[in-house]
């Protein structure tokens, strides 16, 4: 999986600017600030309404690059899989569990990073799922069925969160998020891995 907007993304406005969720967050950031809550400006004077462009921007601009470190973890951890699998030497075997595991905490640290940017301005959506317990298995087990539930999920996120936050045509709202929405996914992703990681150490 890559996350890579195309040409028209990058030479266009990001269509998140008119999101209104999104402006309605920094617009309120914006008032705290006190050097702008005293200024007397209105809501839509130009100067401001091009700093809640440029906080959009920036926001944006971390997500999208959690989002490509979150599926270059990941395709760390199926990598380390595959030479695991193949077993061409013992010490190969060992560097690429090490490996393993190291990938496993990117994918739990970027996930919950990303999380954590859209939780605070998604605050209407349910930000938390029910993860199945991971049953315990043989000793050096892969838990590949799990890794494979990772995957799925990271995918979804990546899905929603394209459509709702990158794409020009994007008429998405959020009552459309509420069952099966990008936090939950991004969620079940990080506690996967954090118990994978738990029950391989």
């Amino acid at each position: 999986m890559s996350f890579a907007p195309g040409a028209q993304e990058e030479e266009d406005p990001p269509p998140a600017r008119q999101n209104p969720i999104l402006r309605a967050y920094f617009r309120r950031q914006l008032v705290n600030i006190r050097s702008f809550g005293a200024s007397g400006r209105g809501r839509r004077d130009p100067f401001l309404e091009d700093y809640i462009d440029r906080q959009i921007d920036h926001y944006l601009s971390e997500l999208r690059e959690k989002l490509v470190d979150l599926n270059n973890h990941f395709a760390q951890v199926e990598q380390a899989q595959e030479t695991i699998l193949q077993g061409s030497s013992e010490q190969a075997i060992r560097q690429a569990r090490v490996q393993w595991r190291n990938a496993l905490k990117g994918v739990q640290d970027e996930a919950g990073d990303a999380w954590n940017m859209l939780r605070y301005v998604l605050t209407v959506l349910k930000d938390k799922g029910d993860l199945k317990l991971v049953e315990p298995q043989e000793p050096g087990s892969l838990y590949e069925q799990e890794t494979q539930f990772i995957g799925e999920q990271i995918g979804k996120a990546e899905k929603r969160i394209t459509a709702y936050l990158f794409r020009v045509e994007s008429v998405i709202q959020l009552e459309d998020l509420k069952e099966a929405n990008m936090l939950i996914h991004l969620y079940l992703a990080r506690e996967m891995a954090k118990k994978i990681r738990k029950l391989s150490g």
